[in-house]
């Protein structure tokens, strides 16, 4: 990934610009045709865990990254209200991509192997109890992955199902990406999903565009992904909120990000401070990551779920 929101967005648009929102969200079907212009490729690490991850690591084709331009003319990643820059693939993404698959390929593991299963086990823990319950019982899953974008998150999720999942039990799962502009979802997640996934040997998707907060709140779901949503302070109350909006009693919100957002604010860190005396939502303690390696901005995943007993839905 070449990019992250990481400075203040330019200023609105001129009135002369259009509107690319819509009120309510609205369902965007597969589209008839694959898209035709050449994608990029793009490999997920594995996170640097103990145990180490057993299976080598997907490497997903992506429909070109683009940038908008402002009413000045200047280039942006995001234009508030109008593009809020889904057109391009934001490293948090890829971190929150490595947490699902390390998950996954850790949850492969017996927990007796070598008689030690390392701390791995613990930083993953319940993203693992998600996708194990899913693919070894009966129960259904669903997931939604806001500000979906390229959808790198989603597509980790859906092909981890793809390699644990028996064919007659894809109906029970329920993949769902929602990002706030028609055309991000109709060229880069589509466009992504039918190159990444040609056969119907998948779980299925169901798309929308449109405002996040607009999405009706008896849609709940067991795993909710979020990758750079907490990019001001604003969006970073956006995700809390979502996440007592949309997430089922034992379900698990994985939010990856920076730490902090210079010159915006908001990031993870915020999101810790609002959940940290919060009577409904916690940080899962020991679980999610950190990268930091000295020189930068440092980039983080948590793991929210509601309090034991504390469930608002």
């Amino acid at each position: 990934p070449s990019s992250s929101p990481s400075s203040s967005p330019s200023s609105s648009p001129s009135s002369s610009q259009p509107s690319l929102s819509f009120p309510v969200p609205r369902i965007h079907p597969l589209p008839s045709n694959p898209p035709s212009h050449p994608t990029t490729t793009i490999s997920i690490p594995p996170l640097p865990l103990t145990p180490s991850p057993l299976q080598p690591f997907p490497t997903f084709h992506l429909q070109p990254s683009s940038t908008q331009t402002s009413s000045n003319g200047k280039t942006t990643d995001i234009i508030p209200g109008v593009y809020e820059g889904g057109s391009v693939v934001w490293e948090c993404s890829v971190d929150l991509a490595s947490y699902v698959l390390t998950t996954a390929s850790l949850g492969m593991r017996r927990e007796g192997d070598g008689g030690n299963i390392g701390k791995g086990y613990k930083e993953t823990e319940s993203l693992r109890s998600i996708l194990r319950n899913s693919t070894t019982t009966s129960s259904s899953l669903s997931v939604m992955e806001f500000g979906v974008g390229h959808g790198v998150p989603l597509m980790s999720v859906a092909k981890v199902l793809s390699d644990t999942t028996e064919a007659g039990e894809w109906e029970k799962i329920r993949l769902e990406g929602l990002d706030y502009n028609t055309e991000t979802i109709v060229e880069k997640t589509w466009g992504n999903i039918m190159v990444n996934f040609p056969s119907t040997h998948h779980p299925s998707f169901l798309l929308y565009s449109g405002s996040w907060s607009n999405l009706p709140p008896t849609l709940k779901y067991d795993l909710l992904l979020f990758s750079e949503t907490c990019y001001n302070e604003e969006t970073t109350g956006d995700t809390v909120r979502l996440c007592r909006k949309h997430l089922k009693k034992e379900g698990v919100g994985v939010v990856a990000g920076k730490d902090f957002y210079f010159g915006v604010g908001g990031g993870v860190n915020m999101v810790r401070s609002m959940l940290q005396n919060d009577d409904g939502l916690e940080i899962v303690e020991g679980e999610g990551w950190k990268w930091d390696n000295g020189n930068g901005n440092v980039r983080s995943v948590v793991v929210v779920r509601w309090r034991k007993g504390n469930h608002e839905g």
